[in-house]
């Protein structure tokens, strides 16, 4: 909710005082999840949540692609959601330049020494003994999503709707840093066009 409603008013209050935890996951994993539980953006359940596809003041102005015949299938518009939040957390970077944004992938957020070292680098532990209780804290589940409606979907199908999708976006000038799975996207500024941001 914070890259999407109120970061503005986040740092109209803190200012150079705030930092910002970017926690990223590969795009057709996420999308995946989105699918499966059936939260689509531009859904009464998605918008709850997350984004409409269709509103004026996304980033990435792709609702005639989305409610084209070629893509429909709900998947896609799973995967529009994951770009659009990367894409705001570009602006928002781009806009911020005064206060610090860490990236952080899931992967790393269940490695305990990497988390570690993440906390030691925000100034959230810094003593041997502090280190050692999160250990316990680190890279176990507490809780898991039980859904007997739960979709599911062949991972060939997803893998084969990803590249199409990103095939469409970059010539609409998106484009992805790494096809390996924990990379976030190349932000390109010449897609980061003006009419999108007015709305802003």
């Amino acid at each position: 909710m914070f890259i999407k409603s109120f970061i503005d008013e986040a740092y109209r209050d803190f200012r150079d005082k705030m930092s910002v935890i970017h926690l990223y996951r590969n795009a057709a994993s996420v999308a995946k999840s989105l699918y499966e539980l059936q939260t689509i953006p531009g859904t009464v359940k998605g918008n709850h949540w997350y984004l409409d596809y269709r509103a004026r003041s996304n980033l990435i102005q792709a609702s005639k692609l989305l409610d084209s015949k070629f893509f429909q299938h709900d998947f896609y518009k799973c995967l529009w959601y994951w770009y659009e939040i990367e894409a705001r957390t570009a602006y928002w970077k781009k806009r911020l330049p005064d206060i610090d944004f860490y990236d952080l992938s899931l992967a790393e957020l269940n490695d305990t020494q990497k988390m570690q070292s993440f906390f030691i680098k925000l100034g959230i532990v810094s003593e041997k003994k502090e280190l050692e209780v999160s250990k316990d804290k680190i890279g176990k589940a507490h809780n898991q999503k039980k859904r007997p409606d739960r979709l599911t979907i062949p991972q060939k199908e997803v893998e084969t709707m990803f590249l199409r999708f990103k095939k469409a976006l970059e010539q609409e000038g998106w484009l992805y840093q790494h096809d390996q799975p924990d990379h976030i996207p190349l932000f390109n500024e010449t897609a980061f066009n003006t009419k999108y941001l007015d709305h802003w």
